[in-house]
């Protein structure tokens, strides 16, 4: 199975823009460019923000599961692992 899917490679991190109320900045970790801003009025800034940081994470995680899993569906321990971190990361 080949990337079928094009996006910026590295870990990406939310971080709170501290001199704005409500601003979130996903940056890939070790480079100076916003991947994305996240803003809202609402409580759900942040969790959105870590959720947006957290996808090439459960992109690989699901990736993985799908590649492993055999015709009982059955991924390997290895594989669930990494999703359940992924999601744990996203849920931060």
């Amino acid at each position: 199975m080949t990337d079928k899917i094009n996006y910026t490679r590295g870990e990406w991190k939310a971080i709170k823009l501290r001199e704005s109320n409500g601003y979130w900045t996903i940056k890939l970790k070790g480079l100076s460019h916003d991947i994305a801003t996240v803003w809202s009025g609402h409580n759900e800034v942040e969790a959105n923000a870590q959720l947006i940081a957290s996808a090439p994470d459960l992109y690989e995680a699901a990736k993985q599961v799908s590649r492993e899993s055999g015709p009982d569906m059955s991924p390997s321990l290895g594989a669930i692992d990494d999703l359940r971190e992924a999601l744990a990361k996203a849920e931060n």
